[in-house]
């Protein structure tokens, strides 16, 4: 809708339901009031919903704080359980447990990085699972 700063307030208020109107959140009745000015607009009194659950300021960084700590534990956690993991599958190779081993190569294993895939496939290579050369599993 286009305007002109002479059109009628009823114009304007149509314009203001046309473009802003959200039912509960922002409403402009059809009598609102329209404050004229210089400028090539005008101010359409509306009215605006304010919860009044809303938390206030310190409220929400309270919760901002509980949600980080929250997120740092999370994140250790998590740390833990993937080094837990690493103990385990170290643990599971010094038993001999060349199955695993086996599977670890073809599939992979979260939280390994590249040194440990090394250090397992050397592992591999001296136990004679996998060709020195090419690294592919031989038939055991």
């Amino acid at each position: 809708m286009s305007l002109k700063t002479t059109d009628s307030d009823a114009d304007f208020i149509a314009a203001a339901r046309e473009q802003y109107q959200d039912d509960g959140t922002l409403e402009v009745d059809h009598g609102a009031a329209v404050s004229r000015g210089d400028d090539p607009g005008h101010y359409v009194q509306a009215w605006v919903w304010v919860d009044a659950e809303y938390p206030t300021d310190e409220e929400l960084e309270a919760m901002d704080a509980a949600n980080e700590v929250q997120e740092q534990e999370r994140q250790q956690l998590v740390e833990r359980l993937i080094e837990d993991d690493i103990t385990n599958i170290r643990q599971m190779l010094l038993e001999d447990d060349d199955s695993y081993l086996r599977s670890i190569l073809r599939h992979g294993e979260k939280g390994l990085g590249a040194t440990d895939v090394d250090a397992l496939r050397r592992l591999a290579q001296g136990r004679g699972l996998i060709n020195e050369t090419d690294d592919s599993e031989e038939a055991a």
